[in-house]
């Protein structure tokens, strides 16, 4: 007969608590105080205010709201920026800019959001290369979807691009619509849903070279549905 005793079960180590998200902090100062190359996770959380991003990050949910009284949702002056998840809404951009504005930078991802109702275009990206926005929702902004100039390489891929202009306010001969690209070389536009915009649905103009419409969903705009205009 064994007369040792015999040695315990371990239990098994507990799990981490993650980390709660607070959102008490602003977003800015969140964005401040991040290391380069980091990643926010603010699921959940609204924030009113308008964020400004000067360095490589990443941005994972929340809601940004104008409230119908800031310009801007989202101003990126960096390269390598993501959004991923992220909600802007209610601002009172200009004409020709986006609540979401991107200029001078590079590899700038805009992916899983939504953007709802900007003055101007719900998404404005100017310059710089290697963009992409993907599956996304651009809507009821007041002049167009995306508006896009002077870019190398971008992919508009499986959005959702609707109700556009909806008060047929902005002339859709100059811009208005789902959205418009100038002055842009190696422009896909891929799995798109665009629908019920007051102008073209998509749309390419001024010197677009090397552009790829490919299995786009386009309906219901009262312009052309692809719109191809003094480009090669």
């Amino acid at each position: 007969v064994s007369t040792s005793t015999p040695t315990p079960t371990q239990a098994p180590a507990s799990s981490p608590t993650p980390t709660a998200i607070s959102c008490s902090t602003t977003l800015q100062s969140r964005v401040n105080s991040a290391s380069t190359g980091s990643t926010i996770n603010v699921t959940g959380c609204t924030f009113h205010e308008t964020v400004t991003i000067n360095k490589a990050l990443t941005i994972v949910g929340g809601t940004i709201t104008g409230d119908n009284s800031r310009v801007y949702g989202v101003v990126v002056g960096a390269s390598n920026v993501t959004l991923d998840g992220v909600t802007v809404t209610d601002t009172n951009n200009p004409l020709q800019d986006g609540a979401v504005r991107v200029r001078n930078a590079s590899n700038f991802t805009f992916k899983n959001g939504t953007i709802l109702r900007g003055d101007g275009a719900c998404i404005s990206i100017g310059g710089g290369s290697n963009h992409l926005v993907t599956n996304s929702e651009l809507g009821y902004c007041g002049q167009e979807g995306f508006h896009t100039y002077g870019v190398s390489t971008i992919t508009y891929s499986n959005n959702h691009i609707h109700h556009n202009n909806p008060n047929n306010a902005i002339d859709s001969e100059w811009e208005a619509g789902g959205g418009k690209v100038t002055n842009s070389s190696n422009v896909t536009f891929s799995g798109n849903e665009a629908n019920d915009n007051k102008g073209p649905g998509l749309w390419c103009d001024i010197n677009c070279t090397n552009v790829t419409f490919s299995n786009n969903n386009v309906y219901n705009n009262n312009k052309a549905g692809i719109m191809f205009e003094v480009s090669s």
